[in-house]
């Protein structure tokens, strides 16, 4: 049980929905203050790690893009897209500038995007949890070009089935 309920007990007998109203009063003092610890300093690997996330956001920054994916607008970069060289979204982002429209459901591209973004990883508990999810996101990973979402994506169909 949640201290300040507790201590709110051993205050006042507790009957009505407006009884459960914490005020100051209500939290114990060693709650209302905290000690915060000395900054350390950042080591020589946190700071070459700052300075290539910066430069990389800065690199993005000048290759930025918007893709309308059925009406609904998602910005990237053409850094980005490029992890996955033989992806649709790479070869059709190389020579255009500006805005892409791309007429296809948007309901599962936040989670291609994102496969994109963070190295062609994903785990398994961020994909769909229903067969029909599933197929929808297979479908937009066979449109987009890529063959390794998809296969992730079958192997959580297999798991779903068992």
């Amino acid at each position: 049980m949640d201290p300040i309920i507790k201590q709110m007990k051993k205050k006042r007998k507790i009957t009505t929905y407006e009884d459960l109203i914490i005020t100051e009063e209500d939290i114990p003092d060693e709650m209302l203050t905290f000690e915060t610890e000395p900054k350390e300093t950042i080591d020589h690997f946190q700071k070459e790690n700052l300075e290539d996330k910066i430069a990389e956001i800065r690199k993005q920054n000048e290759t930025k893009i918007t893709l309308n994916i059925g009406g609904f607008k998602f910005v990237t970069s053409k850094q980005t897209l490029s992890k996955e060289p033989y992806s649709l979204l790479n070869h059709i982002t190389t020579d255009i500038k500006g805005e892409i429209f791309i007429d296809r459901p948007a309901k599962h591209f936040n989670t291609i995007l994102n496969y994109i973004r963070n190295d062609s990883t994903i785990q398994l508990a961020l994909l769909p949890n229903t067969k029909k999810d599933l197929l929808e996101l297979k479908i937009e990973a066979t449109y987009y070009h890529l063959p390794e979402l998809r296969k992730k994506i079958e192997y959580k169909e297999k798991l779903i089935k068992k």
